[in-house]
Order: C-alpha cells, then structure tokens, then sequence
C-alpha cells in the first residue's frame, strides 16, 4: 500500500485506475467503484480529501461524518485498493473550477482511467461531472446502486444511523458502522454497580446514533469484546449536557485509559430511559447482558 500527500509529495507516475469520489463509510456504492476497477489489469488507486469539504461548504449538508480518512484508507485496502493520493482541503483548493480541477489535479497523476459513480460531481459549484471528465481521459462510469428506489448515497445512511437503525446503515455500508475513540476516565458510576465501562473521545465529529443502548463488539488493541454501548446523557445518575458513548465489555477487566477503541454497532436494543434507582438500573444492564449473550449464540 502507499499513500501520497499531494501537498508534501511528487504523485508517482504509475498508470492506475483511479476512483474519484467522497467515500464517507465506503459503501456499497463506493465498493462498486472498486469492482469495476478490478476488471483492468492495473492497479487501483483512490483519491481521498484530509478533511471531507463538507467542513468548508455552507450547502445544509450534514456536517458529521460515517468515516474518518484512517477508516476509509483501511477499508478501501481492504476491498484491493493499493494507491491512496490524499488531497489537503482548503478554500482555495475547493474554488478550483473543473477545468483547473482536470489540469492541477488529476492530470500530473497519470491514471490510466477513472472510475466514477454517475452523480460524481467536481469543481467549484459542482459544475464537473462524467461527461466533463471525458475531455481529457479515459472515463469508465458506474451506475448508481439502488436500494428500495434510491440511491444508496453517505446522506441517507447518515439519517440511519441518526434514527438508531444502526442494522439497516450496515447493511448499505456492507459492514459495521463503526467509531474510533481515545479510552478516557469517566465518573466510574458504573464500577459501582458492577457494570464498569470505557469512556471513549471520539476521534472524529461523527455522526452519532440516537441516544440509547445498542449491541456492539469493541477492538481494543488485537482483541474484540462483545460489549453493551451506551449513546446517552445517564439520566439515572446525573443528566449530562452532552451525550457520551460508554461500552461495557464482557469478559474485560482492564481499564485501557489512553487506548484506541473501535466500536462496531451492531443493532439497537432499547431507549435509554431514567430508572427509579440504582438497582432498578444494575437490574436492566443485567438484562441487557443477556441479551447480549444470546445473541452470540
């Protein structure tokens, strides 16, 4: 694998079929890209943003993302990509029209071809498209995925996720949703109750599933746990300001303070509610733990 920062560094010259788009989750859209590349007997490249432009856009689109660059590198790589040319976002860079776009960009990498969905969209105002593309190079173009009527685009997914079906953004992404973290020290009100949790900082401004409890498998270092994730703001212990994201995992006794965790979720389980007292909560997360465990099964 090799990854080119086009500001710090001289693309290679290597004639690769190269795959333009937004990869926020890797979907299966964008797996589709991947697919038709392997067709050609060339390697296969991707070109990537260091910060997605919609932190730059000021168009209502959701500023959270699915994916940060590390998980869309990881899972690209993966599916076969080798050669990841990543592009460090600015203003000016986002005002180049797609003329310019085509010359500074795109034209001192050499691709053999690309490779694009139908609605790619390039340039300032987004006045590039396929056809544009096709002026200077070789241009393979792959038609949409659908999924009941519509296209399966990072937007919807994110809805999904937003609304707690965490099973159906999987099912479109073709892999656990999934955020990345620091471990952090918490208030250990669930040590207390024989539930410890991790704490996690969040890496990235993802967009988070609604608040409550959802079945998970949690990576810490080289091994995974099955766990329990909480999205919420405890309203049993103390209402938080903010919702955080705590993950007890079975079969763990460490306390990975500074750690890097993945967490994948894998479905909701219930509404995150205010129970009565402390032992009426112990009582559920038990229940939840159960639940956890038959689902293994």
């Amino acid at each position: 694998m090799e990854i080119v920062f086009l500001e710090k560094e001289k693309p290679t010259s290597r004639n690769a079929s190269l795959l333009l788009g937004d990869f926020d989750g890797v979907h299966l859209g964008h797996q589709s890209l991947v697919k038709k590349a392997k067709e050609f007997d060339e390697p296969i490249g991707a070109l990537l943003f260091d910060v997605d432009p919609v932190f730059f856009l000021d168009n209502g689109k959701s500023k959270k993302v699915i994916s940060t660059l590390e998980q869309r590198i990881e899972t690209l790589k993966e599916l076969g990509v080798s050669l990841f040319y990543v592009i460090h976002t600015t203003k000016d860079f986002l005002s180049l029209d797609p003329i310019e776009f085509m010359e500074k960009v795109l034209l001192p990498l050499k691709p053999a071809r690309l490779i694009v969905g139908s609605d790619y969209r390039f340039g300032k105002m987004a006045k590039g498209d396929p056809e544009s593309l096709k002026s200077r190079f070789q241009v393979e173009v792959v038609p949409l995925l659908i999924d009941q009527g519509n296209k399966i685009a990072s937007r919807d997914i994110k809805s999904l996720i937003e609304n707690g079906e965490v099973e159906k953004a999987s099912a479109l992404l073709g892999h656990p949703f999934e955020i990345i973290g620091n471990v952090v020290e918490g208030l250990h009100n669930g040590r207390k109750i024989g539930f410890p949790t991790i704490n996690l900082k969040l890496s990235a401004p993802y967009v988070l599933p609604k608040n409550g409890v959802y079945l998970s498998e949690v990576k810490l270092g080289d091994l995974s746990y099955p766990a329990i994730t909480n999205v919420g703001t405890n309203p049993t212990i103390g209402l938080l300001d903010e919702p955080i994201i705590e993950s007890h995992l079975d079969g763990y006794q460490g306390e990975a303070y500074g750690e890097k965790a993945n967490v994948s979720f894998l479905s909701f389980l219930r509404e995150e509610i205010k129970f009565a007292d402390l032992e009426a909560l112990k009582s559920q997360l038990q229940i939840d733990m159960n639940a956890l465990r038959a689902s293994l099964k």
